[in-house]
């Protein structure tokens, strides 16, 4: 070890110094402790030997010092001094003396407890060590969990890309949408485009979970239905609209078949003819639309069905209904509807028709964000447990 001696009395400090630099100890022996001090702010001192009398700085304030200013690693303290009375004792511990040996020093004493000290000292650098290497391994955490948000930052903003625009149009057809993923990224992605100009395709899917895996899940969807270059298009001219659903429905749940039952996902999809209103969709698993008249009628369309990616070679249940001019077409996920509030009671598809219906004379802008406003207060704290989103069709004519 490293020892630094501080004792007025060159005899003892002699002593000291042969006796311990003979035990194969560093030593550095000064004769007052504002030496010592300079010493301490200059060397990596390891245990401290003083006397307590010394001028200028005692042993007794040089301990002080060393327990509040010190740099570096811990430095053992032994003090010297021929005052041995408990009052002393204690006022040396006080300070921040590690131990106490009474003048004259017994050599085999000291040595005993040099051993012991050195225990201490071993011990309090294993314990910087470890702190060290646990700050590094923080670090590299957090720069790990940084670069993690970083990338589901740009997924969801992926994502956001892949929605329509906010207020979407197609000649008497406008759409709008609701998406608050319940983290950074989501599982439900929602879309509506012209396939050819006679035909809007609109659908909103919800995959099950949450994060990364979810997420991807919802880019690889998307990217089938909405991509005519993909060898095997989802989306192609020669589809007739009574076959369209059925054929989307069932060409995912093929391309999906897993031995892993936990991915899967619910749709709605759909087509609308431009010229006559008149919506073709299917359902695999999710929620039922909600059809609202022009004059307020609420249906619920569909009864749910199996979701895709479950069982292979499942017939989807599809559904043709008219969409009236003032009337509106709305599809969402079940984030929206069984969001409980603090009594456990669902948000429910019938509370949700019933919002839309008393907001038919308002503009899809102002019911989406009145519909953001209710569902928030209904949530506990205003947090979710799932992603929500919500498309709204409307035909002019209202």
């Amino acid at each position: 070890m490293k020892i630094l001696i501080v004792d007025d009395d060159p005899v003892i400090r002699a002593l000291l110094e042969h006796e311990l630099t003979r035990q194969g100890h560093e030593v550095i022996a000064v004769s007052d402790g504002m030496l010592a001090w300079e010493v301490i702010l200059q060397e990596p001192i390891e245990m401290l030997i003083t006397d307590w009398q010394m001028p200028e700085i005692n042993g007794l304030d040089l301990c002080r010092l060393v327990r509040t200013v010190a740099p570096g690693m811990y430095i053992y303290t032994i003090l010297l001094s021929g005052f041995s009375e408990h009052e002393n004792v204690l006022a040396a511990f006080e300070a921040g003396v590690d131990d106490f040996i009474p003048k004259p020093v017994n050599l085999a004493i000291l040595n005993a407890r040099l051993r012991a000290g050195e225990r201490i000292v071993k011990l309090e650098q294993e314990i910087a060590q470890r702190s060290e290497s646990l700050l590094e391994m923080n670090l590299m955490l957090n720069e790990a969990r940084a670069s993690m948000r970083r990338d589901l930052e740009a997924g969801a903003e992926l994502q956001h890309n892949l929605l329509p625009p906010p207020m979407y149009r197609s000649g008497e057809f406008q759409a709008g949408w609701l998406y608050k993923p319940h983290s950074i990224v989501a599982g439900d992605m929602l879309n509506i485009f012209e396939r050819d100009e006679d035909t809007l395709v609109f659908y909103l899917f919800d995959v099950v979970g949450h994060g990364i895996r979810s997420a991807l899940l919802t880019v690889s969807i998307t990217k089938m239905l909405t991509s005519p270059g993909d060898s095997r298009p989802l989306q192609d001219d020669r589809m007739t609209e009574e076959r369209s659903a059925q054929y989307v429905l069932q060409h995912l749940n093929d391309r999906f078949q897993s031995v892993d039952t936990s991915q899967y996902f619910t749709m709605v999809y759909g087509t609308i003819n431009r010229k006559t209103g008149q919506v073709h969709l299917g359902q695999a698993g999710h929620p039922p639309p909600i059809l609202i008249g022009p004059n307020g009628e609420r249906t619920l369309v569909g009864d749910g069905g199996m979701p895709i990616g479950w069982i292979a070679d499942t017939e989807f249940e599809t559904y043709d209904l008219l969409l009236e001019p003032g009337g509106r077409l709305i599809l969402y996920s079940d984030g929206v509807t069984e969001c409980e509030n603090a009594d456990g009671v669902m948000f429910t598809p019938e509370r949700l028709a019933e919002h839309f219906a008393e907001m038919r004379s308002h503009t899809i802008a102002e019911t989406l964000a009145a519909l953001d406003q209710k569902i928030t207060a209904w949530a506990p704290g205003g947090t979710f447990d799932d992603d929500l989103s919500a498309l709204v069709i409307e035909r002019d004519g209202r």
